[in-house]
């Protein structure tokens, strides 16, 4: 390594000796530059000097090049090492003169450094026992460390930014002095004083009170940690020589400087107030104190209290002097830290690089700034939301929503602002309160005292919330509407308390009539856990071609359901539920719909109950094969208890089967499905009905189709042969059904049927409490199916009730469950079909009663309707052959009429033979088409659904108005004959029913919670206060005149006292640190 240059010796022992590098790299740049000027004073202006620190070299640089006179290099050496030894001088010297009056004078700097030395490392040492106790509890107090961690996920990560903030930087503190400043002990003041304590307050009181952060506070989170590195590498006096390192940290003082200019700024709106707020006290305390009048006279008073009051109030107020004049010298002090690095950027990268470097530098931060301090015109959103209450027709709220759904995000933060605006805004637009102090304090004119507060709000603008306050509800509750939640939807995910285990699942399926029916016997075992007895309610769908037609309880299976009026059967099982006896309720909630309820599956603690054994359920019921088998349960509702799939087995004649999907199958079945696009024949039943013979015919068998089909793998589409149809198709756009795929089926059918639009006549509505006026749908605008906007609530009966036109049939498709009965009816003259996806829910009675008497039904796939609007449209003999009734695979023909069948006089006496499927599913099939064909609303005609009731009771099936119970002694049974005579043995409730745990289990429904920003009271829950002061607000609180108050820095809490304490030594700080200042300077 080569020997160190001379000007590099000098510049090291200097630097030892106390000099600061900078101060004489900056003399020796201005004596160079001064001396040039004299021999070359025509071209001093367009030179830069750089020194060489390592060599002593000097260059004058020019447009990045070397024009050092060859005469003028040796002069510019040699002022280098004469400036360098100067600086040594006077530091010895200064040396010298303190180690002389060490006895005379009591150095008073030294004894501020002693104080300011304790107060730092008094104030460092209390954090660091905090720290020390923090990481104790966290590590080894585990109920401890969980409510942290709970706490940090509440508060959020903006507030946690800002409390690590005021976490760390004590610990950079002591790692800097331990490190940097253990023989500069001066400078422990400037770090302690002006980094340190300002950065924990500001910390804190930005974690403590705007809590919900804009923008524009992210922005404010970002100059606070740019002050950390920019700070620290002043006080330590760190030097870069890279130039581009160089560069950033220009760039994050230039920052820093003018975001703290900014601030400077707003808060020279708040300094009058503070002044004249003290002068005004301090002259009612004079005036309370002291009477002067023409005789210089005195009132009485106690000279000591006055000399107490004066001493410790003014000491107060220079504290408070002192923390007012804190953004000054703050910025001052950044101004310098500034300026020193743009010089030393200029030594590296001459003064044009430096110069455009700032000006890029500046514009990019204000650009920043710009863009957080953004906000969206939340005026408008909200009116938007308003209006929609006073439109009454579905297009003009749907034109509002179209615009309102792309720009969800900024809705929300509208109200967001509005609901949040005390946390996340110093202040309103609309707030007062500072005119209102002005006005206080200095007596100032409205106009004046207006032009302050427009002049702090334009100047404000981030931190000022631009928005109106005075909003009303409507709005809010409309956002719910238009985007299908509540904006501060909150859930509690109470897991649903399921209490009973199925034991087993036994499903059996015995074919008939060549596999083309089967009777599906479906047995289930409970047990429990808990003490108590405990309830099951299923709700489940069968396919159309299906009816429930047994019922069993017991723990041999040995009570028989009987089949008895709905409502009468519905109040026995309730009674004895609330007596906690056995009984069991399976009834019909919709044209494809069921409902079964057990009860009891006995607690560990009833052993006497069933001796011991386990509770048992078996019904069955009959249905058609289709294009995957059999159809099973298929369960919108298993409630209290818990299924596993490993407890399921199934059958098929004995012999095992598999499921498809929600399909029982086999090789047999399979076999059989194959079969069903080529087997036409008509199957005549076994038994008659009704005197007359009765056939099950494939529906592909039908004549009038002329091979307008497609049949595939036993899936049947009809469609092609639909022509000349008038139909409405009528889609749900509430906001829950937004990710339903119910307008799949629909694209998907007309895909396979380009012709559907052309050959028929077809009204498209969409609704949701409103029905839209139709729009005829033609290939040139069936683009319509595929951009649909959701909005609103599902209102589908009413919506039904709304339909005027007449129709051949109608489809209407919905995820939603049904709404509450008003005196709406959706009673039509012509068939409804009801699309639901998956799964359907149940009905209330007279909603599902109106629909089948429409000659409607409820299925889960759009071409299940259209199949059987078609085969109800061609209404075609075949073979001489009349038919009866239409379903999903099979239609039933009979021998006679079917108005022959309809018009018998006796026909709720009519018979058939159990044991024939075929016959009890015709059965059901009569019965619907007998409730089709009876005119007005059925829930006035008592005595006919009595005819409907004893047909069902004599063939031995679940029907609409009659239900299945299983009773297990003479008492129900006498119950529930009694509730059979009742007038209102067929009334129905209107909400499902819900289980009543016992202790061990409660259901908790999920809740949201709306909080509602436009209700009077506190502010502190967000009121629509005019005028009020905002409460945690760390300024001097004046009366706003809208009942508000002021609260310092909100609650009285122990993080109030932290920042009260940061406060009292970042003020007091600041008096020793000038009054040091001042001392040294009249030294000097």
């Amino acid at each position: 390594m080569a020997d160190q240059s001379e000007f590099a010796s000098l510049s090291d022992l200097a630097i030892n000796k106390g000099v600061s590098h900078s101060e004489f790299i900056s003399e020796i740049h201005d004596k160079i530059l001064s001396e040039y000027k004299k021999l070359y004073s025509n071209e001093a202006q367009t030179v830069e000097v750089v020194v060489n620190e390592k060599t002593g070299e000097v260059s004058l640089m020019r447009d990045k090049k070397d024009v050092t006179p060859t005469q003028f290099l040796p002069i510019a050496e040699r002022i280098a090492r004469e400036v360098v030894i100067e600086k040594i001088k006077k530091e010895e010297n200064k040396s010298e003169v303190k180690t002389n009056n060490v006895i005379k004078e009591k150095k008073p700097d030294g004894i501020g450094k002693f104080i300011i030395a304790i107060i730092f490392w008094g104030y460092n040492l209390l954090y660091i026992f905090i720290l020390f106790m923090f990481i104790a509890n966290f590590s080894f107090n585990v109920s401890a460390r969980k409510e942290i961690m709970n706490e940090i996920l509440t508060i959020g990560i903006y507030r946690t930014t800002f409390l690590l903030i005021a976490a760390t930087v004590p610990l950079i503190s002591i790692i800097s002095a331990v490190t940097f400043l253990r023989k500069r002990s001066d400078s422990l003041g400037t770090l302690l004083f002006l980094f340190e304590v300002p950065l924990v307050v500001i910390s804190l009181i930005l974690s403590s009170t705007l809590t919900s952060p804009t923008p524009a506070m992210w922005f404010v989170s970002l100059m606070i940690l740019f002050s950390i590195p920019v700070i620290l590498l002043y006080v330590l006096d760190i030097q870069v020589k890279s130039a581009k390192l160089l560069s950033v940290i220009v760039f994050l003082r230039q920052s820093l400087f003018m975001f703290s200019l900014y601030i400077s700024l707003l808060f020279s709106f708040v300094l009058p107030l503070i002044f004249g707020y003290i002068a005004r006290n301090v002259f009612e305390f004079v005036s309370e104190n002291f009477f002067v009048g023409s005789g210089y006279s005195y009132n009485s008073f106690n000279p000591a209290e006055i000399i107490i009051v004066v001493i410790f109030g003014g000491l107060y107020l220079l504290i408070i002097l002192a923390l007012a004049s804190a953004p000054y010298l703050i910025t001052f002090l950044l101004a310098r830290i500034f300026f020193k690095g743009k010089r030393a950027l200029e030594q590296l990268q001459g003064s044009d690089f430096t110069n455009r470097a700032v000006i890029v530098f500046a514009s990019l931060w204000l650009i920043l700034f710009a863009a957080s301090a953004y906000q969206p015109n939340s005026d408008k959103y909200i009116e938007q939301l308003e209006k929609i209450t006073n439109l009454e027709s579905f297009e003009e709220r749907e034109k509002i929503v179209k615009d309102l759904i792309p720009h969800e995000s900024r809705v929300r933060r509208a109200f967001e602002d509005l609901k949040n605006v005390r946390k996340r805004y110093i202040m309103a637009k609309s707030d007062d309160y500072l005119k209102d102090a002005y006005k206080d304090v200095f007596n100032v004119s409205d106009f004046a005292a207006e032009m302050v507060h427009q002049t702090f709000v334009l100047a404000a603008y981030p931190f000022v919330y631009q928005g109106s306050l005075d909003r009303s509800s409507v709005a809010l509750k409309n956002f719910e509407y238009v985007f299908g939640k509540t904006l501060s939807e909150r859930y509690y995910p109470t897991q649903e308390t399921k209490n009973v285990i199925l034991m087993s699942r036994r499903i059996d399926a015995v074919t008939d009539y060549d596999n083309k029916l089967a009777t599906i016997t479906v047995e289930e075992e409970y047990t429990t856990p808990n003490s108590r007895d405990q309830e099951i309610i299923y709700e489940f769908s069968l396919s159309q071609d299906s009816v429930v037609s047994g019922l069993k309880l017991g723990p041999s299976l040995e009570f028989d359901g009987v089949i008895a009026p709905k409502g009468a059967a519905r109040e026995t099982y309730e009674r004895e539920l609330r007596r906690t006896r056995d009984p069991a309720l399976l009834e019909q909630t919709g044209p494809s719909q069921y409902r079964l309820r057990v009860f009891p599956v006995p607690g560990t603690s009833n052993f006497a109950l069933l001796k011991g054994k386990n509770q048992k359920v078996q019904f069955k019921y009959i249905t058609t094969l289709d294009d995957k088998g059999y159809t099973l349960p298929s369960y919108s509702k298993e409630q209290n208890i818990k299924v596993d799939e490993s407890a399921i087995s199934y059958y098929i004649n004995s012999g095992s089967a598999e499921i498809n999907g929600n399909h029982l199958s086999n090789s047999q079945t399979r076999q059989a499905i194959e079969q069903i696009c080529s087997r036409k024949e008509l199957t005549k039943l076994r038994t008659d009905f009704a005197s007359t013979a009765a056939y099950l015919v494939p529906n592909i068998a039908n004549s009038m189709l002329n091979g307008k089909y497609k049949c595939d793998a036993g899936q049947i589409d009809l469609s092609q042969s639909l022509t000349g149809a008038k139909f409405a198709l009528i889609i749900d756009v509430s906001y829950e059904n937004k990710d339903s795929k119910l307008d799949d089926q629909i694209q998907s059918l007309f895909k396979s049927d380009p012709k559907l639009s052309n050959t028929n006549d077809i009204d498209l509505y969409k609704f949701n409490d409103l029905l839209s006026i139709p729009l005829k749908l033609t290939t040139s605008n069936e683009s319509e199916l595929s951009n649909l906007s959701y909005f609103g609530t599902s209102d589908w009966v009413n919506t039904l009730s709304k339909l005027k036109t007449d129709y051949d049939f109608a489809i209407l498709l919905t995820n939603s469950q049904e709404a509450l009965l008003r005196s709406s009816t959706v009673s039509k003259g012509f068939p409804i079909y009801i699309i639901h996806e998956n799964v359907i829910p149940a009905y209330v009675t007279k909603v599902a009663g109106e629909i089948i008497q429409s000659g409607g039904f409820s299925f889960t796939d759009v071409r299940d309707a259209i199949n059987t609007a078609v085969l109800v449209k061609l209404n075609a003999s075949m073979d001489g052959k009349n038919p009866f009734s239409y379903g999903n695979q099979y239609s039933f023909f009979t021998d006679s009429s079917k108005n022959e069948l309809m018009t018998a006089a006796d026909w709720q006496n009519i018979t058939i033979d159990r044991n024939d499927p075929a016959a009890v599913l015709l059965a059901q099939k009569y019965l619907i088409e007998i409730i089709r064909s009876q005119k007005g609303s059925l829930d006035n005609q008592i005595s006919f659904i009595d005819q409907t009731n004893r047909f069902a009771e004599n063939n031995s099936f679940v029907f609409l108005y009659s239900s299945f119970i299983a009773l297990v002694n003479e008492t129900q049974q006498q119950t529930l004959k009694n509730l059979s005579e009742n007038f209102d043995r067929y009334k129905d409730t209107t909400s499902a029913p819900q289980i009543n745990l016992q202790p061990g289990g409660q259901f908790a429904p999920l809740r949201s919670v709306t909080l509602n920003p436009f209700g009077g009271g506190s502010t502190s829950d967000f009121g629509s206060i005019s005028n009020a002061p905002m409460t945690g607000i760390g300024t001097i609180g004046m009366s706003g005149g809208g009942g508000g108050s002021f609260t310092g820095l909100g609650r009285f809490s122990s993080l109030s006292l932290i920042i009260l304490a940061n406060g009292f030594i970042l003020g007091s700080g600041i008096i020793i640190l000038v009054f040091s200042k001042i001392h040294r300077r009249r030294k000097s």
